[in-house]
């Protein structure tokens, strides 16, 4: 398996874990807008209910756009190396390989 390889296995999974999640937010996000339940009328105010719900949709938009620039964030540095960029900057601090592991876990070493 080449590094190209894992590289777009890698921007896949990212990809697909951020559809999916936007689709099951938005899902959710249509209930928003719901009265109270039947069932729970005599649990909740509904006046208490809907400042929860505005404050959901508050933070469905947030979310959304935070998710979103996080992706980007993500897939701008997979895919211009800056991992490997933060692993050679490990390299030259330290030789030992546990010291160079501590500030990225996760690095794609090029060697």
């Amino acid at each position: 398996m080449t590094a190209a390889t894992l590289l777009f296995i890698i921007i896949g999974i990212l990809l697909l874990e951020y559809a999916l999640d936007t689709v099951l937010d938005v899902l959710n996000a249509g209930k928003f807008n719901d009265p109270v339940p039947e069932e729970l009328q005599t649990l909740y105010d509904a006046e208490e209910y809907q400042k929860s719900q505005a404050y959901k949709k508050v933070n469905f938009r947030f979310g959304l756009l935070s998710s979103g620039l996080s992706l980007l964030i993500i897939l701008g540095v997979l895919i211009l190396g800056g991992f490997s960029w933060i692993d050679g900057i490990a390299a030259n601090a330290s030789s030992n390989p546990v010291v160079q592991a501590l500030p990225l876990p996760f690095s794609l070493r090029t060697n």
